[in-house]
């Protein structure tokens, strides 16, 4: 195991635990502990009573940091922060008595609630880790992390932060309300733990913090990169919209967050994909927008999004340090050839025999390694449930043993109905002829995932000879929800009756259509004939009679519209194929045919895919996670079912949304 390999498995660790304590915010959690392990400060905007202090709290007990909370509130002092000089008598000498910020990670919580005054006491304590009392400059302990937390412009009794504080957080977050089932876990733990509840337990040992930062910092950043960054943050201070643009230090910030990323992903270097993940959360709240108040925050992401969508994407390469190395090798050789003409030494003219043969032995094995090369993915499980993690294995294909020792494989898993790409870095085993690595990735969230080599970087083992491949074909994995049925919906109760007895929905078959007559009251809404009724006069309805039972399909209708950003739209798309196993999981055991009716953005219409019992619906929803995801589906789709005339409509369809 190698150092890297041991400050990443500790890093998991880390992450586990805190994830004992906050329930349901696995992305915020990753990214204020990226901030930590850059070497950054986190701001948490939002309102009380969300989680805040708890995760900075369960940060300091899993890293075994020292850890002070101070309350801010109108009356606190600078001196409260920073400490103060007290006169003592026995001595007849001032001594310095510590402020709050005399810790390794400080909460300050609500600090827009103070005033400037004290707001500003904490520009050098962020900047430079230092504190300045009576003349007397102070050392804070290392590392030192400051968590604020503040709630939103316009509560009562808050305030504006100045830019220049703003600017020093690395990254500004907001934890949001939990889901549903998130909100459950919660109020049991607290409720049936009380007062015990344990928040998380220190799984970091003496000096891995400072080796973690370490490894961060030695993150490569392709010069590339530095320019997308760099023109990212000039298009902050052109745009119309935005009266302030990103400072120096935000494009700082941003490299130090995307290094702190690609080593949580395992790379050993920052991809443009890295930059695009966190760039939101660290240049959103550094720019300054014509927009006032709360809605500024959203038109400054908006900005930001809108900024990232239309700078290009660099492609990466290593092209440089490769030049480099050449450049120097052939210095060297020179300086020896130069030598060896001046000064005939036998030691001389083989050391220059050396300095030619081994490079040109290692071109020879490369070429014959790249020539041969081929590679491929294989996954354990085609079909995993959410909340598993997918095992890929990268097999290579190369005809002989000669193996290039310098290489790293690009894999590229997209989620098919968002679109939504992730990309991770797999170093390449030396020596091993069929396995070039083993690595894994997290299934959190329910659909389709395509998962591919996206490229892969050779060369020879003195690195002076290289290229970056490209490979085709991928590999599909179906993330599938959970298989519950915690409630039964409106279509299964218009195609089925409740057994009191039993305490079970039974089904019922429907009756077919004797006769169409004019609305009565009292008259159940899913009797009317709606598209009969849409050419009548507003609350005229036309109703259908029914005589003898016959089976119906309960139409489902999926709402697939994703707008938002990349880690909210997952999510949502997830429940929302929760819900649809849910309901189809009801369907089927009251023993209904079902359809799922899905608006296709490329076919532009409905697509329906039909299930009857479990496996049947297993597969529709596979189909149903393959379909892109647009703006506006539902209504488009519900519109469309509605016109169709080979549909006869007899009972309103289900539509599953979170609305």
């Amino acid at each position: 195991m190698n150092e890297n390999n041991y400050y990443l498995k500790k890093s998991k660790a880390v992450l586990r635990e805190v994830r004992k304590s906050v329930i349901g915010k696995d992305d915020v959690i990753c990214k204020v502990y990226m901030a930590i392990i850059a070497g950054g400060h986190v701001l948490l905007d939002d309102i009380p009573g969300v989680g805040k202090t708890t995760m900075a709290h369960a940060f300091a007990n899993a890293l075994g940091l020292k850890y002070n909370r101070i309350q801010f509130t109108p009356d606190v002092m600078p001196s409260d922060i920073t400490g103060f000089s007290m006169y003592n008598r026995q001595t007849g000498k001032f001594e310095f008595k510590q402020g709050a910020a005399m810790c390794n990670l400080l909460l300050a919580d609500e600090i827009n609630r103070t005033s400037p005054k004290t707001q500003s006491a904490l520009l050098q304590i962020m900047e430079e880790s230092k504190v300045t009392v009576d003349g007397n400059t102070y050392e804070l302990p290392d590392p030192f992390v400051v968590i604020a937390t503040q709630n939103p412009i316009g509560s009562i009794g808050t305030q504006k932060l100045p830019e220049s504080q703003l600017d020093r957080f690395m990254i500004k977050l907001s934890m949001g309300y939990p889901q549903i089932e998130d909100e459950v876990a919660i109020m049991k733990s607290r409720l049936e733990n009380g007062k015990n509840t344990q928040f998380s337990a220190c799984v970091l040992e003496k000096g891995d913090i400072e080796g973690i930062r370490e490894e961060v910092a030695g993150i490569y950043v392709d010069d590339s990169i530095y320019e997308y960054v760099a023109k990212i943050a000039a298009k902050t201070r052109s745009r119309e919209n935005i009266i302030q643009g990103v400072s120096p230090r935000g494009s700082i910030a941003v490299i130090a967050m995307a290094k702190a990323e690609a080593f949580l992903r395992g790379n050993n270097y920052v991809l443009p994909s890295d930059i695009k993940n966190i760039a939101v959360e660290t240049f959103a709240h550094r720019i300054v927008t014509n927009v006032n108040g709360a809605a500024g925050t959203e038109a400054a992401r908006k900005e930001i999004t809108e900024i990232l969508r239309n700078v290009p994407v660099p492609e990466m390469s290593k092209g440089g340090s490769m030049l480099k190395r050449r450049i120097l090798y052939f210095i060297c050789l020179a300086v020896v050839f130069g030598v060896n003409i001046f000064y005939v030494e036998y030691q001389i003219f083989i050391l220059l025999v050396l300095m030619i043969a081994i490079p040109l032995v290692s071109w020879i094995m490369y070429a014959i390694s790249d020539v041969s090369l081929g590679l491929s993915l294989q996954v354990n499980k085609n079909v995993v449930q959410v909340g598993n993690r997918i095992k890929i294995r990268i097999v290579k294909k190369n005809a002989c043993n000669l193996a290039f020792v310098n290489g790293s494989i690009t894999i590229k898993y997209m989620y098919c109905h968002t679109g939504d790409e992730f990309m991770i870095n797999v170093p390449i085993k030396q020596g091993i002829r069929k396995s070039a690595g083993i690595t894994d990735i997290s299934a959190d969230y329910c659909g389709n995932i395509c998962v591919g080599v996206e490229s892969i970087e050779i060369c020879d083992y003195l690195g002076l000879f290289g290229k970056k491949k490209q490979f085709a074909g991928v590999t599909k994995v179906s993330v599938m929800p959970e298989e519950t049925t915690d409630r039964y919906m409106e279509a299964d109760r218009a195609n089925a009756y409740y057994d009191e007895e039993n305490e079970v929905y039974v089904k019922s078959a429907s009756d077919e259509v004797s006769e169409l007559r004019e609305y009565r009251d009292g008259d159940s809404p899913r009797n009317i004939h709606w598209k009969r009724s849409s050419i009548l006069a507003e609350n005229d309805f036309i109703v259908k009679e029914y005589s003898t039972n016959i089976n119906k399909t309960v139409f489902i209708v999926v709402d697939t519209d994703w707008r938002g950003e990349k880690s909210w739209r997952l999510s949502r798309m997830s429940r929302i194929y929760a819900e649809m196993m849910s309901q189809g999981l009801a369907c089927a055991e009251a023993g209904l045919t079902g359809q799922y009716i899905v608006w296709d953005m490329a076919k532009a219409d409905i697509v329906r895919v039909t299930f009857y019992d479990n496996a049947s619906l297993k597969a529709a929803v596979k189909v149903v996670m393959d379909i892109r995801c647009g703006e506006g589906t539902v209504n488009k789709a519900c519109q469309a079912l509605y016109e169709d005339d080979r549909l006869e409509i007899t009972t309103e369809p289900v539509i599953i949304t979170e609305n």
